[in-house]
């Protein structure tokens, strides 16, 4: 049975998930991924999600404050053997969950524009497109999306 943990600090389980992302998108994309790095540090994060299946970590997301109001959603990941089963739906409530606690009242996120798969996840779970935003404005290689969060 997946539990998923909310924390408020960076885990040993968080980064091993995160160099598994890394990964995972330099098998995808390649050299691309690589330019990309720089904006997928973990400075700054107010809120981690890690996925267990038992004691193993399986997914995971986290937050990052852009403003007072908004939180940008980051790292989303779900290892292979558990994708297309709902989990990354599940990591995406909690961190918008999260954001709420934190008081923030709207979400932002950038994805690569050629994973329809995430795209369709991020419109599933209420996100839509908007204008790309800081440093991924004018990006042709970035999709950039939006929610208003409801209140708790």
């Amino acid at each position: 049975m997946i539990e998923i943990r909310q924390y408020d600090t960076l885990t040993e389980d968080f980064k091993e998930l995160d160099a598994m992302l890394d990964e995972d998108y330099y098998e995808r994309f390649g050299q691309i991924a690589l330019e990309y790095r720089r904006f997928n540090t973990l400075e700054g994060m107010v809120g981690f999600v890690v996925a267990y299946d038992g004691r193993r970590p399986v997914g995971c997301g986290c937050i990052r404050p852009i403003t007072p109001e908004t939180a940008e959603l980051k790292r989303i990941f779900v290892c292979k053997d558990y994708r297309r089963k709902g989990l990354a739906g599940k990591i995406v409530a909690n961190c918008e969950e999260m954001a709420r606690q934190n008081g923030f009242q709207r979400m932002h996120l950038q994805t690569v524009a050629v994973m329809n798969e995430a795209i369709a996840l991020y419109q599933k779970q209420g996100y839509e497109m908007i204008e790309n935003y800081g440093e991924f404005a004018g990006d042709e290689n970035s999709v950039c999306m939006a929610k208003e969060l409801a209140k708790l």
